[in-house]
Formats: C-alpha cells, structure tokens, sequence
C-alpha cells in the first residue's frame, strides 16, 4: 500500500502539495519485482512495525541515513529487544496466568463468572487482567519482530541531537 501511495505522490502534478517529510518517501520508478517481492517479505512491511517502501530501498542500497551503518553495531540495541520480548514470554506465561487470573482466561465467560452477584470491582479487575493477558502475546510478537528490524540496521535512526538510536522500527512500547 505505501509503494502505491509513494508512487502516486512521485506524480509531477502533486510535488507542490507534498510535506516535507511526504517528499522524502516519494518513489519515481516502479520497482522490478525482485526488489517488490524483497519489500513485501522483509519484516514490518506487511505487519507492524511498518516502514515505507523508500525507507527499505535506501536501507538496502546503503543511502541515507543507513550510508553511516557499521557491521554488529546493531546488535546490542537488537539484543535488549530480543530480551524485552522474553520479559514479555516470563509475564505471558508466568506471572499473569499464575498470580493475576489464577482461575484462567476462560473463567469470564464461565456460568460461575456471569451469575456471580454483586463484586463489580473482581469482576472488572479479572476482565482488565484477562485483557492484558492477551495483549502480552501479542508484545512478544512485536518485540521479536523488532529485534530482528534492529539487528538488520532498519530499525537505525537519528535522534533530534544527531545521536544513533533503535527505535524506528519500534511498533509497542514495554519499556
């Protein structure tokens, strides 16, 4: 979908209308379909994080801000986000099903659950817990996908001041 809208912004009729920032994603040529099929397979162009289709073109031809990338130097940024999704995995598996919701996700759908008179606040506590439960799977997803975008470089940005950080690729934040 960004190619098409890239693209369509690449038009010589809409430059004038264009941000600044629309302006830098703007793709002129139609890419082969070797370079197409690499966009759409490469992490975050189909599912969170998302980047442009100009983000991964400059990553892969080593342009922009990704010309300044040395080998490994990613690693440690990827390595804290690779940790963070197994927190996510310890949270998912053994602390929210053990202490949180002990009597399991599917106890609010129970006959137990929905006669249950009167205790609002247990039953909306178990409801929300329940809730972040199930976001918490979702988290390790993202933080592994993360991982990788960061240990292959396009997860690599500049910060305000000009300093190298890790989070352009960033879809959720834990931490």
């Amino acid at each position: 979908m960004s190619l098409a809208l890239n693209y369509k912004d690449g038009d010589k009729k809409n430059i004038d209308k264009l941000t600044a920032r629309e302006k830098t994603m703007v793709v002129k040529e139609v890419p082969d379909l070797f370079t197409y099929l690499a966009y759409m397979w490469f992490p975050g162009s189909t599912i969170a994080p998302f980047h442009e289709f100009a983000t991964f073109d400059d990553f892969i031809h080593l342009r922009g801000r990704f010309a300044s990338l040395k080998s490994f130097e990613t690693w440690p940024a990827a390595f804290k986000r690779f940790t963070q999704g197994w927190l996510c995995v310890i949270v998912m598996v053994g602390i929210i099903p053990v202490y949180l919701i002990p009597k399991g996700r599917d106890y609010v759908i129970s006959d137990e659950y929905v006669n249950m008179e009167g205790n609002f606040l247990f039953k909306a506590y178990y409801q929300i817990m329940t809730v972040k439960g199930e976001m918490w799977t979702y988290y390790v997803g993202f933080c592994f996908m993360e991982a990788g975008m960061i240990a292959s470089g396009c997860g690599f940005d500049f910060d305000k001041q000009g300093e190298k950080e890790y989070n352009s690729a960033r879809s959720v934040g834990i931490m």
